[in-house]
């Protein structure tokens, strides 16, 4: 979760809004994918922009082996405490930067996490040619990325949010091979949000609402039946989404992803 939309930093897994764990879905098919041949190795995972660290918190605990860093610019002092606190047991150390981190003990990494971040970017490419440059950024290393698909679809919540821009597919691949990145899958995912995010859209043309903090996933209150049941109706659509894109069909969705690897 952004954090911009936290409440607090002590959310059980089961108040989580039901896009953010259907989301979390996403990217750990989307990680088995491209680490399957290394299921008994030691994996490095870097989750830069990490947010309220529920995504990493929630891989560390299905796979403990591995090692975990933890990266956002929005941490106060404050934060970074409690969060310290709440990792003192947990194979993920965090930090408020990437220059927070000493160079010379980080392995290369083997995973980095974008996960709805470089759309708060106001120069996404200057950024990943800023984030390539680091020497634990290997040619091995994967780039996992999403993003709000579509700038059609640009709602209050995006202005709330501070988003730059939403990409289609095209747009990112595009913006990334000039940041010096090589796509090597890419695709859409929750087709099935798209008619309702049309919906708010069409309302938002007739009552000109204003950017608010009830905006935010933060405030989800859905009872666990409903929460369960529309994640399993969004992962349903990422997985038939992702196996049509397999046959050459790509069909659009709410958000959208790409894996990379450094240009040669």
């Amino acid at each position: 979760m952004d954090l911009v939309e936290a409440k607090n930093l002590h959310y059980s897994v089961q108040e989580r809004h039901p896009w953010e764990r259907a989301r979390l879905k996403v990217i750990e098919s989307l990680m088995i994918a491209e680490v399957r041949d290394r299921s008994n190795e030691q994996l490095n995972i870097l989750d830069l922009g990490c947010g309220d660290t529920f995504v990493v918190q929630s891989l560390a605990q299905k796979s403990p082996q591995n090692a975990y860093i933890a990266v956002d610019t929005a941490f106060s002092d404050e934060m970074l405490n409690e969060i310290h606190e709440q990792l003192k047991d947990k194979p993920i150390k965090a930090y408020k930067s990437l220059e927070d981190i000493d160079q010379k003990s980080i392995p290369e990494i083997d995973v980095v996490l974008l996960l709805d971040v470089i759309e708060h970017i106001e120069d996404d490419v200057a950024f990943m040619q800023w984030l390539r440059k680091f020497p634990f950024i290997g040619d091995k290393t994967r780039v996992i990325i999403t993003v709000p698909a579509f700038a059609s679809l640009h709602t209050v919540r995006d202005v709330f949010l501070k988003h730059y821009r939403r990409y289609t597919s095209a747009m990112l691949k595009g913006n990334l091979a000039f940041a010096g990145f090589t796509t090597e899958s890419r695709g859409y995912f929750f087709l099935s949000l798209l008619l309702p995010r049309l919906l708010v859209k069409f309302k938002e043309q007739i009552t000109r609402p204003k950017p608010n903090a009830n905006m935010g996933i933060g405030v989800w209150k859905g009872s666990r039946v409903l929460s369960n049941l529309m994640i399993a109706v969004l992962y349903a659509d990422f997985k038939m989404l992702f196996l049509l894109n397999k046959l050459g069909l790509r069909l659009p969705g709410l958000s959208t992803y790409a894996v990379c690897r450094k240009s040669a």
